[in-house]
């Protein structure tokens, strides 16, 4: 074959010939073939085959000069050899702006931005000027780096070298300064050209999308609509990309008007139809993902269906969008599908199907379902087969699928296999930390670790947060947000726990120094954590300072002070800012009125100190009214979480029938809104109707939780129906609830009330470990029966098993003491609760003392208690100082209980009554002012 095959092979794509025919020659070639080589390598952009040629040109110490030094180094840098590109480039005899511009577009096309700038500046010092092509690849690195100083010396630079009028140079100035957040100069820079392409509108329309500008966007592609600009995929690409903006950052329901962006996405995609571009499948892809963004998952599914040449993308965008919708089971099998269709997964693949995993284990856990164990070990053995998938195709040591599997495997209740696949990564960014970390907090959350008083292990997740620090890594808002949680969980869990609520306060306040110094403070996802952490603690004052020193407040900041000042019992004050919210012109979101709400619903609970004008039921309900209406006014009534709290609110203040209306106005029941309605009839004790609705629960197949099971309990207990207790407790074992602490001393407070304290013993025999919650019911039972005795027998057998008694023991105890006529026992067992257990006595415990003293007429040791108490009586506790005066007669200690009744409830009757009879019991007339 002669030297002349040499083009003709490389012109029809046979480039390993012509490299064969290459290497047999004993001389070097001609240069255009070597140019013709490299050409056909550019075009495959073959790297192995470009050394080759390189390799001959050294071999034959071919002078690479003029165009053949130029165009190996564009070689090499088209096929990503930059380092090779580089020295050889400076290898040359003499460079040319040809050669350095592909260096430099090399770098940008790699995201080696900083490296290309610096490129840029060797190149001004070898004496080269840019030309266009030069100063659009610059000009991109500096938006990528947001060097818009740099960006500005380079606008002088071209508009010197008279490139003012290239549309290509100009279009990149725009892209650069909107990149760099600088859409003044931008737009100006747009309306002073003189000519305007579809480039350089396309380049206004990515500057705005790129900046979250997203309604500027869209009313810029209607002006060019209106202007006959003809558009190509890019521009509608990229005004589907707006749409997309919109929704991410402003939610569908705050969209209005001609910006919906909906009606917009069905217009974008009538206009692609018309024009042809629906061929193109980065067009489809974006097509498919406005779609999933406002949930028209049935249009995304016919966009997909319809592209004719699917890439590993396509099917990411569409296993994305059932994500988008939580649509976790149809992810899976939409997975399954894509491996019956032979495409290839790549580990966005994975990542997104590890997270279909983790939301079906989190959904189930959310919505406590009562099936949740199963469905969660279901989730778990898919997310397995899928690891070991993973693992095959090479992606098992990611850092971005292996983050995606700690997560998976924690949501799914497996945190020693995330902790295993933690310890495997070589690569531990930042992303597979806040993972793990995010894990051991809701470990932390777990129901069973609340009950049982683990400790240790709501204590882990900071731990782990310490180690993050100490092991060097760069911390980011979204790790000093898991931190605060950690001590959120840490201070609700340990309410009673003063010793701990201290602790969490200083690790809080030691977080929020950290936060201060990184800047992270003063934003509203951090801000809004600090003040729940403040709140839990009880630090409302700290709270308060975190709100004010917030630099753009939104009504999550609100929010977020509104549920601290509840925490911390100050209603008055969480009404007072609620009526600020409004006076700033801030619109309230459901959360909103879920927080007002649940104020009404504490107030019309109990009588609170600081609230006595608001302590009248009537007047509460009215305020709940009035908020009602203000949610029906914008919207929120129907709203599941808003309604639910709305039945609460009623429920608690007596009004069951508007609690009901609410709830039959729901356009959609929850198990949520179900179990608040059983609530409300149980705090009105209407158990009948409590267990009517849960026998309707059963019968509509609604998924029950452990919260409804413990409820129906309850009503069992109020209706002392044992055929209905024994009914719940069949379902109670059905769903595998039995172990759970609470649920089983709640069906021993049940079977208690049915007078059947076998079955309650037959409960707490059956739990391996009792805690003191169990033990509890289990005494509170016996007392309930008045077997004091054996309420007290109990109470050695649980010291004798190694239970610390707490606060709720020494309650029930001290009442059956009371009851019993117990002085001296009483007297022991109150003076141990402080001295050898450590547990501050609270006004319950004064409360039952000074009800057992009355009745025994000890009237001696009663005033000392009184007079002792680090709090002040309640009316309950003086009316029955009241009854044991008059029953033994004492005339004046009767006298001065009744005046601080009468201080504490100046309208009731109650004691005025007893006072009346204490006074004709002993033969006098009376001089109290009734």
């Amino acid at each position: 074959m002669s030297r002349s095959a040499l083009p003709i092979l490389c012109g029809s794509g046979q480039l390993e010939r012509a490299l064969e025919r290459l290497w047999c020659m004993k001389s070097a070639a001609p240069v255009d073939f070597y140019l013709a080589l490299l050409h056909a390598c550019n075009k495959i952009k073959s790297l192995s085959h470009v050394k080759k040629v390189h390799a001959h040109l050294s071999l034959h110490k071919v002078r690479l000069a003029g165009l053949l030094g130029d165009y190996l180094v564009v070689s090499l840098a088209k096929c990503g050899a930059l380092d090779d590109a580089v020295s050889t480039s400076l290898c040359l005899p003499c460079r040319t702006v040809f050669s350095w511009t592909a260096i430099i577009t090399a770098c940008v096309d790699n995201e080696q931005d900083l490296e290309a700038l610096r490129l840029h500046c060797l190149m001004k010092d070898d004496g080269i000027l840019p030309d266009s092509f030069t100063f659009v690849s610059i000009l991109k690195a500096c938006g990528n780096t947001y060097g818009i100083c740099l960006g500005k010396q380079l606008h002088a630079a071209a508009l010197w070298q008279g490139f003012a009028s290239d549309v290509y140079v100009c279009s990149a100035l725009v892209h650069m300064y909107g990149k760099c957040g600088a859409f003044m100069e931008a737009e100006m820079l747009f309306c002073s050209m003189r000519h305007h392409t579809v480039v350089s509108w396309s380049a206004l329309l990515s500057t705005y999308v790129e900046g979250d500008q997203g309604v500027k966007a869209l009313k810029l592609y209607r002006q060019m609509h209106n202007e006959g600009i003809v558009v190509d995929q890019l521009v509608v690409m990229l005004a589907m990309q707006a749409c997309c903006s919109i929704i991410e950052d402003q939610g569908p329901e705050e969209i209005t008007g001609s910006q919906l962006p909906n009606e917009v996405g069905h217009g974008l995609h009538a206009d692609a139809r018309k024009k042809a571009f629906m061929g193109d499948v980065y067009l489809a892809n974006t097509l498919v993902n406005l779609y999933s963004k406002y949930g028209a998952i049935k249009h995304a599914e016919q966009v997909f269906q319809a592209v004719v040449h699917l890439d590993i993308v396509s099917w990411n965008v569409m296993l994305s969008a059932y994500l988008e919708q939580g649509q976790a089971h149809r992810a899976l099998q939409f997975y399954t599908h894509m491996q019956h269709q032979g495409a290839s997964p790549d580990k966005l693949t994975f990542v997104f199907a590890f997270q279909a995993c983790a939301s079906l284990a989190e959904n189930d856990e959310a919505s406590l379902n009562v099936k949740a164990f199963s469905l969660k070990n279901k989730a778990l053995q898919i997310g397995q087969l899928l690891h070991m998938d993973a693992c095959m195709r090479g992606f098992g040591s990611n850092g971005f699928v292996g983050s995606s599997l700690v997560k998976m495997y924690g949501k799914c209740g497996a945190v020693f296999e995330s902790e295993h696949i933690f310890t495997t990564l070589s690569d531990r960014d930042i992303t597979s930390w806040n993972s793990l970390l995010s894990i051991y907090i809701e470990q932390a959350q777990e129901p069973l670790m609340v009950q049982e008083g683990y400790v240790s292990q709501r204590k882990k997740p900071l731990l782990f947060f310490r180690q993050m620090q100490s092991a060097g890594v760069a911390l980011d808002q979204l790790a000093y947000g898991f931190a605060l949680q950690a001590c959120i969980t840490l201070a609700e869990n340990d309410a009673e726990e003063c010793a701990t609520k201290i602790m969490s306060l200083e690790i809080g306040q030691a977080l929020h120094a950290g936060a201060l110094r990184k800047g992270f403070a003063s934003g509203s996802y951090i801000g809004n954590r600090l003040m729940s952490m403040y709140g839990k603690c009880g630090a409302a004052g700290q709270a308060e300072h975190t709100f004010f020193s917030i630099s753009e407040k939104s009504v999550s900041a609100w929010n977020a002070l509104l549920s601290a000042y509840v925490e911390q019992g100050q209603l008055q004050k969480a009404l007072q800012l609620y009526r600020h919210l409004l006076e700033e012109d801030f619109q309230p979101d459901k959360w909103t009125f879920v927080i007002v709400l649940q104020v009404c619903a504490i107030l019309g609970e109990a009588e609170l100190p600081d609230m006595l004008q608001l302590s009248n039921k009537a007047v509460v309900l009215e305020l709940g009214r009035a908020f009602h209406e203000d949610a029906l006014s914008r919207g929120f009534a129907s709203d599941s979480f808003v309604g639910s709290t709305l039945i609460n609110m009623y429920g608690k203040c007596g009004a069951v029938m508007e609690a009901e209306h609410v709830f039959n106005a729901l356009s959609e029941s929850t198990i949520v809104s179900r179990t608040a309605l059983l609530s409300a009839y149980l705090e009105q004790n209407q158990g009948k109707k409590a267990l009517q609705l849960y026998r309707q629960m059963l019968k509509q197949g609604v998924l029950l939780n452990c919260v409804t099971l413990t409820m129906a309990l309850q009503a069992c207990g109020l209706t002392a129906s044992l055929e209905s207790c024994m009914q719940v407790h069949f379902d109670i074992v059905a769903a595998g609830c039995d172990q759970i602490p609470t649920v089983a001393a709640t069906l021993m407070r049940a079977y208690g009330s049915c007078a059947t304290m076998v079955d309650a013993q037959a409960i707490f025999d059956r739990i391996d470990g009792p805690g003191i919650v169990l033990w509890n019911s289990l005494i509170s039972g016996l007392a309930e029966l008045g077997n004091f005795a054996d309420v007290l027998r109990m109470y050695e057998k649980l010291r004798g098993a190694g239970i610390a008694p707490d606060k709720t023991t020494f309650t029930v105890i001290l009442s059956a003491c009371c009851h019993a006529g117990l002085v001296g026992k009483g007297l022991e067992y109150f003076h141990s609760m402080s001295v050898d257990h450590g547990l501050s006595p609270d006004l319950r415990h004064y409360g039952s003392m000074m009800d057992l003293l009355g009745r025994v007429g000890d009237f001696h040791s009663l005033n000392q208690f009184w007079r002792k108490m680090p709090m002040r009586a309640d009316f309950p506790q003086w009316l029955c100082f009241l009854c044991a005066s008059r029953t033994h007669g004492n005339i004046e200690l009767a006298e001065q209980a009744y005046n601080h009744a009468r201080v504490l409830q100046p309208g009731e009757t109650d004691y005025d009554i007893l006072m009346s009879k204490a006074y004709a019991d002993s033969g006098l007339s009376g001089s109290a002012d009734y």
